[in-house]
């Protein structure tokens, strides 16, 4: 791809931007070849477009504006993901515990609860059989 196939396309954004190395400039609407390398230079250079106001493989959203949304939105559906994730696997491991766990401390209490009326069973049983015996014996 030379720079002369792009400047072949110029005035026009669609045309422009079907091919592949080559970015629309909107301010004086001229097709440029994109040399965007790096991370420090991915941007076309001032002298080229100024304003910022170019297109790059669409010519619905300015390509600076791409350039900010699409890591913003692919951050955004990567943590949307992770805590959906989290909430529905994690989330119900730990509801199974806490179930297990609520089980346990009811079968502990039905536990004490039942030790508890046997004492008072047999205290009641202690205090009738003095009652009787008292109750029975003879006055001196």
């Amino acid at each position: 791809m030379t720079e002369k196939d792009c400047f072949a396309n110029n005035g026009s954004c669609n045309e422009c931007v079907k091919t592949f190395d080559c970015f629309f400039c909107n301010a004086n609407r001229v097709c440029w070849r994109y040399r965007g390398t790096g991370i420090t230079n991915f941007l076309p250079p001032p002298a080229q477009c100024s304003n910022n106001n170019w297109q790059i493989g669409q010519c619905s959203i300015n390509g600076l504006t791409l350039i900010i949304l699409i890591p913003v939105a692919s951050s955004l559906l990567i943590i949307g993901l992770t805590c959906g994730l989290y909430f529905c696997c994690c989330r119900s491991s730990y509801r199974k515990l806490w179930i297990q766990e609520n089980e346990r401390h009811e079968s502990e209490l039905a536990r004490r609860r039942h030790n508890a009326e046997l004492r008072h069973f047999n205290r009641q049983t202690r205090r009738e059989l003095i009652l009787d015996k008292y109750r029975n014996a003879p006055n001196i």
